[in-house]
């Protein structure tokens, strides 16, 4: 659908900036307006939620066929991550009966993950991903919500959906981060979205390096400003270094150890380097995820007819499970080569978890008063709510959906392979009762 021109990619990559490093002073449109929650006066017969792929053919029958371009890709097509998209794009595809194709910017070949926002609002991509952090002048209110997402169950499985659903809920019922969001020329789709929360130290040396004295003198880079914050808190210094440069880095001794995600452990090349990981044991107690989005162009949602809204949107559901799945298998295959170069995943020491904690109370009492300030109604309960949410959420899925505590980052190859979980009922939980209320009638 996207047939415009695209200007250079650029090769510059952003620092992400965490809400308190930055003033929230730039207005956002106000609370209600524009919400995400209706189809903006879209034409032709409407769909139920969860009917067959027939009733969606059937109902799109008279659109004429579209090709909508898939930007956020940063990996290419056979990264299990990546392939998730394709999967996706593929079900909505045979679902409409052939009036949705797609075309993936595979590892950001024409759109880079900074620019996206901007291509979404200026219709050179269609849908896909973006990072509000990377603009927060325009994102202030997404950005400030989203760093507050530190919280959160440790474990590879359990708690990564803890914390997907979590943050998932609080982005959908914030009205300020949809407003935001549709006033950048953005229909939100999921305006806050973790499906990985695996970032963990590495560290080049056997460590452990889970006590401040282990780590004092430590260097690590980061990928986001309020891990600079934390590293200090706990011992040891933060340096600034894009992904590319890490491989490098490590390899030279420039830094000693990596804030980076178990994801790439093995697709990055770390598995030839890192001989320790050091992991958290309470919430809350580790480094968390700075959340994307996912959004459509406001030009493309807009054309849609309404069963073709209803489709997108329903289907970030299948988005959300499928990209889950893949992270498992990513994070399996980092479990089982972490096992043959036989590094080393231990749990941070007492102090260290309560540097943790009380880094993370006093960063959002900031976060707190940048996002009063910016006019968020109910600023001062949106970090209690990442804790409330996120034990409701996990007693949700550890006790009626049925998934086991128990996982753990350093057998998680052979948890998987035996207990092989399953995310779709936790995105029907998640779709039920934080996404339907949103969907376009």
């Amino acid at each position: 659908m996207t047939t415009t021109s695209r200007r250079p990619s650029r090769t510059g990559r952003f620092l992400i900036g965490a809400a308190m490093l930055m003033p929230l002073a730039a207005a956002c449109a106000p609370p209600g307006a524009d919400d995400g929650g209706a189809g903006g006066g879209a034409q032709g017969p409407g769909v139920e939620y969860g009917a067959d792929d027939k009733a969606y053919a059937e109902a799109l029958k008279d659109m004429d066929p579209v090709t909508l371009d898939v930007g956020g890709l940063t990996t290419g097509p056979k990264d299990p991550s990546s392939k998730a998209v394709k999967d996706w794009a593929d079900r909505v595809e045979e679902r409409s009966g052939g009036k949705f194709t797609f075309r993936l910017d595979y590892s950001g070949a024409k759109v880079p993950l900074d620019d996206m926002a901007a291509a979404l609002k200026q219709g050179r991509v269609d849908i896909g991903m973006y990072i509000p952090a990377y603009q927060p002048e325009s994102f202030p209110v997404a950005n400030g919500v989203g760093s507050l997402a530190l919280a959160g169950q440790g474990t590879p499985v359990s708690g990564r959906m803890a914390t997907f659903a979590t943050v998932g809920e609080i982005g959908l019922n914030t009205p300020e981060v949809l407003a935001e969001a549709e006033k950048q020329g953005i229909h939100p789709l999921m305006p806050l979205y973790v499906p990985a929360h695996d970032t963990k130290l590495m560290c080049a040396g056997e460590g452990p390096y889970v006590s401040k004295t282990q780590l004092n003198g430590t260097t690590a880079r980061i990928s986001a400003a309020h891990q600079g914050g934390v590293l200090k808190t706990i011992g040891a210094s933060p340096v600034s270094m894009t992904f590319p440069e890490l491989f490098q880095g490590l390899q030279r001794g420039a830094v000693d150890c990596a804030v980076n995600s178990v994801s790439s452990f093995t697709s990055g090349g770390f598995d030839q380097l890192i001989k320790s990981m050091s992991v958290g044991s309470e919430p809350g107690a580790d480094f968390g995820e700075t959340p994307s989005s996912y959004g459509i162009s406001k030009k493309t949602w807009e054309s849609l007819p309404l069963a073709g809204q209803q489709l997108i949107y329903d289907s970030m559901v299948d988005l959300a499970e499928l990209q889950l799945a893949s992270g498992w298998a990513s994070q399996a295959e980092a479990a089982t080569n972490m096992r043959k170069r036989d590094v080393k995943v231990t749990e941070y020491d007492a102090d260290v978890t309560k540097a943790f904690l009380d880094f993370r109370k006093s960063f959002a009492a900031g976060v707190t008063k940048d996002l009063e300030k910016a006019g968020v109604k109910d600023a001062n309960t949106i970090s209690g709510q990442f804790d409330t949410l996120g034990e409701e959420w996990w007693s949700e899925i550890t006790g009626p959906l049925g998934y086991s505590k128990d996982y753990t980052w350093a057998d998680l190859d052979t948890q998987v392979a035996k207990e092989k979980p399953e995310a779709r009922p936790l995105v029907e939980a998640f779709y039920d009762k934080a996404m339907k209320q949103h969907r376009p009638e």
